[in-house]
């Protein structure tokens, strides 16, 4: 026996080891036999053997699970990516400047000149600039107006826009939801409002989602109100978080300054 068990030590383990059964915790009094060649299924082993086949399904589990967490990432990358809108619009991009303002617009906004330039108002149609320009086969259209306003406070000219938004008789809003408000700092520092809104006008038979940016100038007493609007039919506002059109704004309106 003890001859048997220095061998034992010596010897690397191997599943086709004549010693197996001892590892098996068989008794050592079983009557010796010659070694039968190992079996190609790792099923038909004894312990060792089906250690091994715990450490394969292990193996094999772990393949599964990395599989699976690549395929989820892809799966939320993808929905991220056609959920936003297309800001590479951005990248190209156009001066408007006066005396009273700078500020950048994407190159392929359409100016509409019938606007007087002379009081420093500004007006542009961007419809399928950057969102679809349609949406259920109904039309998707998006403006962005500039009007100055001079007054003592920005608190005139909030108080302007918000009766401006809510006095269409025909408006009605989701319930519990009026308009959301926000500070914004603008490129040249100065602290706005952002006003958002969604609503139906039953007239027009179309949904709006807007957002108007007001900011005010003490050097020229007056308020630079912004306003983008987004017309669209959709009484449930997917097309709106879907698209991102805050963000449409915004990125927008961050690129104002003041003179």
């Amino acid at each position: 026996m003890m001859i048997m068990i220095k061998s034992i030590k010596s010897r690397p383990f191997s599943a086709e080891s004549p010693f197996l059964a001892l590892q098996n915790g068989d008794s050592a009094a079983r009557p010796k036999r010659k070694p039968e060649p190992a079996l190609v299924s790792p099923f038909v082993s004894s312990r060792p053997s089906r250690e091994g086949d715990e450490r394969g399904s292990l193996f094999g589990f772990d393949n599964w699970a990395r599989s699976l967490s690549f395929s989820l990432i892809f799966l939320f990358i993808s929905c991220c990516v056609n959920a936003q809108n297309d800001t590479s619009v951005f990248t190209k991009q156009k001066k408007v400047e006066t005396s009273d303002y700078v500020f950048l617009v994407p190159g392929a906004w359409k100016n509409i000149p019938e606007i007087d330039i002379s009081s420093k108002n500004r007006k542009f149609d961007f419809s399928g600039v950057g969102i679809p320009p349609e949406y259920r086969h109904e039309p998707v259209t998006a403006t962005c107006n500039l009007r100055k306003y001079e007054c003592k406070s920005i608190r005139t000219a909030e108080d302007y826009i918000t009766s401006e938004i809510t006095s269409y008789p025909d408006r009605v809003t989701p319930p519990g939801h009026n308009y959301d408000t926000e500070s914004l700092t603008i490129l040249s520092g100065e602290k706005a409002t952002l006003y958002s809104s969604r609503y139906l006008r039953r007239n027009k038979k179309s949904n709006f989602s807007r957002f108007d940016l007001i900011v005010y100038s003490e050097k020229r007493k007056a308020a630079y109100m912004f306003t983008i609007a987004f017309q669209y039919r959709d009484p449930t506002y997917a097309f709106d978080t879907d698209n991102k059109l805050k963000q449409y704004a915004v990125q927008f309106f961050k690129n104002i300054l003041l003179r």
